[in-house]
């Protein structure tokens, strides 16, 4: 996140894009916070620890919670996004994401894998901005996994364009649903069910990031459960 600061001068943000950056990208440690202190709530029986472990639960929850009253007043206003390009080696982007990832999904029991077909991965593109678009689909795949599921990234790449795409199978998207899946404050029906968590706005950000390099981001069904989510970058 500082890197991302350190990229653009003050002169750059106006207030409302710094909390909303700020206030996202708080969202991604606090929920590798809340699946640590989950998984050792299920598995201790120190009544001790527990009740320390109780106790955490409330405060992470109460942090969440004020992050997405900063987080919400900042999305109402839809400003456009400034890119700060530089040339990105994409397979290291998605490998430090991963490295980021791993020890959440291996938490649930996720196995998380990485494919990439292609040498051909360098783009001139806003690094952290992709960087954010991309951990957000990823962080929705393992969330939205069953327990011993897997989420699978694969990197192919032609003359065009480089495909990242992201498969999973977990709860996927009903079919009533799908069309409105980046709507912003959008979440699917089945997905409040599973988590309660959340305010139905990382897709919709990783879908406007993307566009805004002229990039495109699809979603379709992942037979026989789950979903794939795919990101273009011409």
């Amino acid at each position: 996140m500082m890197s991302l600061f350190k990229k653009r001068s003050s002169t750059e943000f106006n207030s409302t894009e710094v909390v909303k950056i700020v206030a996202h990208q708080l969202r991604s440690p606090l929920a590798a916070l809340r699946f640590s202190n989950q998984a050792l709530l299920e598995t201790s029986d120190d009544e001790r620890q527990l009740a320390l472990l109780a106790e955490s639960k409330k405060r992470i929850e109460h942090i969440n919670k004020i992050v997405d009253t900063l987080l919400l007043p900042a999305l109402s206003e839809d400003l456009p996004v400034a890119l700060h390009p530089e040339q990105t080696n994409i397979a290291e982007l998605i490998d430090d994401i991963v490295s980021e990832y791993s020890p959440i999904a291996e938490l649930k029991g996720v196995l998380l894998t990485v494919n990439i077909h292609t040498e051909k991965c360098t783009k001139n593109l806003d690094k952290e901005l992709i960087r954010e678009a991309i951990s957000n689909i990823i962080d929705n795949a393992i969330k939205y996994s069953r327990d011993g599921g897997g989420v699978d990234i694969e990197v192919v790449a032609d003359n065009e364009a480089i495909n990242i795409a992201v498969s999973d199978q977990g709860i996927g998207v009903p079919e009533d649903e799908q069309n409105s899946l980046f709507e912003k404050f959008k979440r699917s029906q089945n997905a409040m069910e599973f988590d309660t968590s959340g305010l139905g706005v990382g897709l919709y950000l990783s879908k406007k990031y993307i566009e805004a390099h002229g990039g495109n981001l699809v979603h379709e069904s992942n037979e026989p459960q789950g979903s794939i989510f795919t990101v273009t970058l011409p």
